[in-house]
């Protein structure tokens, strides 16, 4: 490896990133992070200073700002989650429809 800057942590996970120098096969440098909170990350860049750059160029993200971007993503989910719950509760108070619900299944089974 050349002098690039070093690799700051995964924003995602806080976990390391590895750069790999891939030009002799791929003709680029090859970043791989198998991150624990969205999955697989690769970048590629013709060369390792930019690559790390690349990596390293984000916006600087406080928790109370990244907590209130996470819960407006979550409201349309948990809404639909409580629209749910409430009809879930509305046909168990009804024996005779959870009897049909339970033969139906039953049915379908066979």
């Amino acid at each position: 490896m050349t002098d690039a800057p070093k690799l700051k942590p995964c924003p995602f996970c806080g976990g390391d990133a590895e750069v790999t120098d891939t030009t002799k096969v791929l003709g680029v440098w090859r970043l791989i992070h198998r991150c624990k909170a969205i999955g697989p990350i690769s970048l590629e860049r013709y060369n390792e200073e930019t690559l790390t750059n690349a990596w390293n160029t984000r916006a600087d993200l406080s928790a109370d700002l990244v907590r209130a971007a996470l819960e407006a993503a979550a409201a349309p989910i948990y809404k639909w989650s409580i629209a749910a719950a409430e009809e879930i509760e509305a046909l168990s108070a009804d024996p005779e429809t959870i009897a049909a619900i339970v033969a139906r299944v039953t049915e379908a089974g066979q």
